[in-house]
């Protein structure tokens, strides 16, 4: 199936080029909130209406099951706040609706609109939400496997990202999410953590004292500790405000978000320091994908693996628009080589936290794993 889907987006992926391409702390969910109903509309809002028609006939040749006679379902759907994932919702939502012939009905809320990470995974398990998604740092104490990537400069390129997500790790995992009530459905990406800062680094001297804005994670903290930096927890809310006045000296987010917020505004670098993977597993409530027809599940299935594979492939094309505005406003960049790459890695593990990531893991044998992948 994953290979028929490659063929088939390759595919697709022609004919955009032939046709052109388009461009809270909420806990409870309320599916019939007005804030939404931009997002239920007849036509697409964010994903391009190519994208849509193409997975549509991408579809044709799938051999999917008629469920358009089966038990109408409407399934809420929290959603991200970033370029490429919003993008992949909407894509979602869309073939859902269509290959189910209206069985199913997506109820989106994109944006965060139903609260943050940890407040919809947890709604997902209890099944106030149907489905979620999330990045692995805020649900580590419900998924203590998903400490996994808060191994700076241990993931280090997309081909070992994808292993991790689609082998032993991201399986067991898997299993560890179907034990709380709920179904991975789909392994999408934010991508790697980039460092915007107003000093240019080049090695671990520049970090010595620098303050940086960081989740609020002790593993990641203690990475950045071992690298000389100031690591200080605050809101996303409040970064850009912290940055203008100076309260933080730089902060780490994928390029995505870096962009959408505007941080370059108010910093003179971007470090190119792809120091940590995030990914964006996406989970259905277990006992609500169960309640599915056979046929709707088949459909599901069908759709979430497409969606990911086109998110996937999304977001490095997105990733790497936005490095060529940046680039075409002068924005100041630097990229880090591998000997100083390496460097960062061994004063991380020279002070121990990969061994606090192991204890920290239900099933430290995956650190095991995610070493072999970098042997």
């Amino acid at each position: 199936m994953k290979k028929l889907l490659s063929i088939l987006l390759a595919l697709a992926m022609v004919m955009a080029l032939l046709v052109g391409c388009g461009p809270s702390n909420s806990t409870t969910p309320n599916s019939g909130d007005d804030s939404s109903s931009d997002a239920n509309s007849g036509a697409p809002t964010v994903v391009s209406q190519e994208a849509v028609d193409e997975a549509l006939a991408a579809a044709e040749s799938a051999g999917l099951p008629d469920a358009s006679g089966d038990a109408a379902q409407t399934l809420i759907f929290s959603g991200a706040s970033f370029t490429t994932m919003t993008e992949a919702e909407e894509l979602f939502k869309f073939m859902i609706e269509d290959l189910s012939g209206g069985s199913i009905k997506i109820d989106w809320h994109p944006y965060n609109e139903l609260g943050d990470d940890l407040n919809v995974i947890s709604n997902v398990q209890f099944g106030e939400i149907d489905i979620g998604l999330t990045s692995p740092a805020p649900v580590t104490t419900m998924l203590p496997n998903m400490s996994i990537f808060d191994t700076l400069y241990m993931i280090n390129d997309q081909e070992t990202a994808y292993e991790v997500m689609d082998g032993e790790i991201g399986q067991q995992i898997d299993k560890d999410v179907e034990a709380l009530g709920m179904k991975v459905i789909m392994w999408c990406e934010n991508g790697f953590r980039n460092l915007t800062c107003n000093v240019e680094v080049t090695g671990l001297d520049s970090l010595k004292g620098l303050k940086i804005r960081t989740m609020e994670n002790s593993l990641q903290m203690d990475a950045w500790k071992a690298l000389g930096a100031n690591p200080t927890p605050m809101n996303f809310g409040e970064v850009y405000t912290a940055l203008q006045q100076g309260t933080v000296e730089g902060q780490e987010n994928p390029l995505g978000l870096i962009d959408t917020n505007g941080f370059m505004e108010v910093q003179d670098y971007l470090v190119l320091s792809e120091h940590n993977y995030t990914p964006m597993p996406v989970m259905i409530n277990l006992e609500k994908y169960n309640s599915l027809t056979d046929n709707q599940r088949a459909i599901m299935d069908y759709v979430s693996d497409y969606v990911e594979q086109w998110e996937r492939e999304r977001n490095i094309e997105v990733n790497q628009q936005i490095l060529d505005q940046f680039e075409a406003d002068n924005v100041n960049i630097v990229e880090l080589d591998d000997a100083t790459k390496d460097s960062f890695r061994q004063a991380i593990d020279d002070a121990g936290v990969y061994d606090e990531i192991r204890e920290a893991l239900a099933n430290p044998e995956l650190m095991d794993v995610l070493e072999g992948l970098n042997a």
